[in-house]
């Protein structure tokens, strides 16, 4: 038996900004090279994801939408028991774990993610309906973050940027940290003022002094 080595390059994918508008369910582009004949050379190709409208429905927010899917996408939805379990959970086995930003892959994923999170976290869900909203509170229990958290859930760099700035503004500049450190210094001269019995010697900063065994740190007024 002959040994070879084998080559383990990871497929090289494309992203398109159209994946954005979609959910493909972690497809993407793929370029690579197909023969087309016996004695043809390599010949570059393209396999694009076969993509089709459909409706999905999402029970937090009690919405129909149109979306572009992918097959794949609507059987991670089936698989998951729906949108919402979809775009909260990952992975057809391991279902405990929650889905990362990165695993969606679609600015459009994450901002229905968001929007679902911010009804969970303010309890929003279901206006009319009391007694829908404190079952799917109960159900989704697991996926209750504070809101200040989600806010910033789904976010571009730049939209964080934004947001940031945004609130910066609305506090205020920070106080310069002189007042802090003059505030500081004038405690600690009133303390040495009302407790002239002790005070601290100045410590030198000679690594001599401070092996001498016989130094005194502190002094006694008299």
């Amino acid at each position: 038996m002959s040994c070879r080595p084998v080559e383990n390059v990871p497929i090289p994918l494309s992203y398109p900004r159209e994946l954005h508008q979609g959910l493909w369910g972690g497809e993407a582009v793929i370029k690579g090279y197909q023969h087309r004949g016996r004695n043809a050379s390599l010949i570059p190709h393209w396999w694009v994801p076969s993509l089709h409208r459909t409706v999905l429905y999402s029970e937090v927010l009690d919405r129909w939408m149109e979306l572009v899917v992918t097959q794949r996408a609507v059987q991670l939805v089936h698989d998951h028991h729906g949108l919402d379990m979809y775009l909260l959970k990952v992975g057809r086995y391991a279902v405990v774990l929650k889905t990362r930003a990165c695993d969606i892959v679609s600015l459009l994923g994450l901002r229905i993610k968001r929007e679902i999170l911010l009804a969970l976290a303010r309890g929003s869900l279901w206006p009319d309906d009391p007694k829908r909203r404190e079952e799917l509170l109960k159900k989704y229990s697991e996926f209750i973050v504070p809101e200040e958290q989600v806010e910033w859930y789904g976010l571009t760099v730049g939209e964080a940027i934004k947001k940031l700035r945004v609130e910066q503004a609305a506090a205020g500049p920070p106080p310069p940290l002189k007042h802090q450190y003059r505030a500081e210094l004038i405690e600690k001269l009133k303390f040495l003022r009302d407790n002239p019995e002790t005070v601290s010697a100045p410590e030198s900063d000679s690594w001599l002094s401070k092996m001498n065994p016989f130094a005194s740190r502190t002094v006694e007024k008299t």
